[in-house]
């Protein structure tokens, strides 16, 4: 796992010099059954959750988790306007879902 700060982004980004962005990859890659949880911001922010890797992204956030069996978009700091996206593969895939705790 790697952490940089102040850095610019994965995809061409830089951020203003007075703004601190922290930046996570996370990569699972020995085998066994691994867990991945991305915490949100008190701002605004977008988890999005494909196949291959997950992302959480916000205004002083970037966090990138790929080849886990699990990931998490979790909101725990309570930021407004906080969004999410799921893409499926090509196969026969399913969500289940509650109105308090999507899955």
């Amino acid at each position: 796992m790697q952490a940089r700060h102040g850095l610019p982004l994965p995809d061409g980004r830089v951020p203003e010099h007075r703004q601190r962005i922290t930046t996570v990859y996370a990569y699972a890659t020995a085998g066994g059954t691994d867990t991945a949880f991305l915490n949100d911001t008190a701002g605004a922010d977008t988890f999005t959750g494909r196949p291959a890797y997950a992302t959480m992204i916000g205004a002083s956030l970037y966090s990138y988790a790929s080849g886990f069996d699990f990931v998490y978009g979790c909101r725990t700091s309570g930021g407004a306007g906080d969004t999410g996206y799921l893409y499926d593969t090509a196969g026969n895939d399913a969500l289940a879902a509650k109105p308090s705790t999507p899955r």
